[in-house]
């Protein structure tokens, strides 16, 4: 069982991936240093740099960063740079999707274009935070629905289905959910918690999950006043309650992040603008642990 991302970089050094990635927006210092981190830990073989190609050197020299096996191709529209990251990984010349310096916006809908999107058939965006906890080994994983959309209950098993086969992979057997809404009162004006309850009903065998459960309920604190959770994955059932789960979380010190777009042709490292190189390097981690899944 994989319990740290310490552990995960120890694991997949032993499987000797040497991922093909492509960085989108590549005039971004702490993307590129992470990208760097994996290749000299062997994880990366061939890279490719896509976004403003002066900028991108300039951060290079600036920070001493070195990157081998590297193609940077120049390209200054936010839009045009997704698009070319798209091509290459469909010309199968690249495997993983890192979001480097490219807003969020132009970023997933491009990702979620009709011809040239990479959204698998039939199914919806799913957006993971992966949180290493404190003072116990594991982690939380964090999932739910799109701020801009609201799923229905067959899409939102999707995503919870998807999320707890990502908490498998980490070696966890049986996988505890609590399917998030602002309110545990089931009423029929608030389908959110309708759902919940819906999800609550299903069983599986290695996955439970309970609902309607409120944020206050889902998590506790410790003796040090750190947020602590009750269950391996937080499904926010309402659009947008994943964003406010991440910023308690990130609210909260001594934690490491990873983010990881999932439901999609090829794995997606994905993360904030504020995040610090360790949080860009775990996120990398994730999506080569996602692609030994599609080889």
């Amino acid at each position: 069982m994989i319990t740290s991302f310490a552990q995960l970089e120890e694991y997949l050094i032993r499987q000797q991936p040497s991922a093909r990635i492509v960085l989108c927006g590549s005039a971004d210092a702490a993307s590129l240093k992470a990208l760097a981190l994996a290749n000299q830990k062997g994880l990366v073989g061939v890279s490719y740099l896509v976004g403003d190609a002066q900028k991108t050197e300039e951060l290079c020299a600036e920070h001493g960063i070195k990157l081998h096996q590297c193609t940077l191709i120049d390209e200054a529209d936010e839009e045009a740079v997704v698009l070319t990251c798209i091509r290459l990984l469909k010309e199968g010349k690249a495997d993983i999707l890192v979001k480097g310096g490219v807003r969020f916006h132009p970023f997933s809908r491009t990702l979620l274009g009709r011809n040239n999107g990479i959204i698998l058939q039939g199914k919806v965006l799913n957006s993971i935070m992966v949180v290493e906890n404190i003072d116990k080994d594991g982690f939380v994983f964090i999932s739910g629905c799109p701020t801009n959309a609201a799923l229905n209950l067959p899409q939102k098993l999707s995503v919870v289905m998807d999320t707890a086969k990502l908490t498998h992979r980490f070696g966890k057997e049986h996988v505890s959910v609590a399917a998030l809404t602002s309110s545990e009162e089931i009423s029929p004006n608030d389908q959110a918690a309708v759902d919940a309850y819906g999800l609550s009903n299903m069983k599986f065998k290695d996955c439970v999950i309970h609902g309607p459960v409120t944020l206050g309920r889902a998590l506790t604190n410790d003796e040090k006043g750190r947020i602590v959770p009750d269950y391996d994955v937080l499904f926010g059932s309402e659009p947008g309650m994943d964003l406010m789960i991440n910023r308690a979380f990130r609210l909260s010190s001594g934690r490491e992040f990873a983010g990881l777009l999932s439901h999609t042709e090829y794995p997606v490292a994905i993360t904030s603008h504020v995040d610090c190189v360790e949080t860009r390097y775990n996120s990398i981690l994730l999506a080569i642990l996602k692609q030994l899944d599609v080889e």
